[in-house]
C-alpha cells in the first residue's frame, strides 16, 4: 500500500502511457485543485468578514473617533452621512486618508462657485 511511483521499463524510462498521464496532471490536476482549494477558502473567509464588517458599523464610536469623523466631509460640529459612510470605510480598511484628501482636492477643483455641491455642468466639464 501506499503511493509508488510508475514502473519504469528496463532502460530505466518511464513509458509513454504513465508519463502522459503524470505530465497532464502535473499541468492540468494540480491548479485545477489549487483552483478548488481556492475557492473553498473564500467560503470559509467570506462569513467571517461579512460578520467582521458588520460589528465594526455596528461598534460605536468614541469620542475621539467623532471629533475624527465629524471634519472629515465638513467642518461642524455635527457628523453627516457623508462623514459616517468616509468614517466607516477608514474603520475597515477600505480606503485611505489619502485617498480621502485626494478625493476632497478633487471636489474642489470641480467645485467653481465653492458653493459645496456640484451641478451637472460642473460635474462633467473637464
Amino acid at each position: 500500500g501506499g503511493l509508488t511511483a510508475p514502473p519504469v521499463g528496463a532502460d530505466g524510462i518511464l513509458p509513454a502511457g504513465p508519463s502522459l498521464f503524470c505530465g497532464l496532471y502535473c499541468l492540468f490536476g494540480v491548479p485545477l485543485f489549487a483552483v478548488t482549494l481556492g475557492h473553498f477558502a473564500r467560503v470559509l473567509v467570506e462569513e467571517h468578514v461579512i460578520a467582521a464588517e458588520a460589528r465594526a458599523i455596528a461598534r460605536p464610536m468614541s469620542k475621539s473617533e467623532f471629533e475624527f469623523a465629524q471634519k472629515l466631509c465638513t467642518n461642524d460640529s455635527v457628523v453627516h452621512l457623508s462623514d459616517f459612510i468616509i468614517f466607516q470605510l477608514l474603520r475597515q480598511g477600505k480606503i485611505d486618508i489619502k485617498i480621502v484628501q485626494a478625493l476632497k482636492k478633487r471636489f474642489r477643483a470641480m467645485d467653481l462657485d465653492s458653493s459645496g455641491v456640484l451641478t451637472l455642468e460642473q460635474a462633467t466639464s473637464k
